[in-house]
């Protein structure tokens, strides 16, 4: 199964970037083109490391996710502040992930400023599931 999704936009065609499920954060993160990615849906490198910060309405210290995807696997580096911190970790698979039940997603009342939201069209809420 798939541990990477692309995003595309509109036409489905135009790629904005790439979406993966951290295991560390218990949610989606998405990275642009701006990052290389191997494109291999099943063993995805994407270079350089991936440094993903709290939403500025969580007071500080914020947490964050700083981690490296090679090969099919997440190296959460030690800077990281989830229980993961330090761990390398298979991906999870994106499919199974983000159908399950929305636990801890903190962009349920951003939806018009969510990346998720504008960068993959098939994902139009958040409320109760991942779509």
């Amino acid at each position: 199964m798939p541990k990477l999704q692309r995003c595309v936009e509109g036409d489905k065609e135009t790629l904005h970037g790439y979406m993966f499920y951290c295991p560390g954060c218990d949610r989606p993160h998405v990275v642009d083109l701006k990052w290389e990615c191997n494109g291999d849906v099943e063993r995805p490198t994407i270079r350089p490391s991936i440094l993903v910060h709290a939403h500025n309405d969580i007071p500080d210290p914020q947490p964050q996710c700083h981690s490296f995807v090679t090969d099919g696997q997440i190296q959460f580096l030690g800077d990281s502040t989830h229980a993961l911190a330090g761990q390398t970790v298979d991906l999870p698979d994106i499919e199974v992930e983000m159908n399950k039940p929305v636990t801890n997603c903190t962009d349920c009342d951003k939806l018009e400023t969510c990346k998720l939201k504008k960068l993959t069209p098939a994902i139009t809420g958040c409320s109760n599931t991942r779509v």
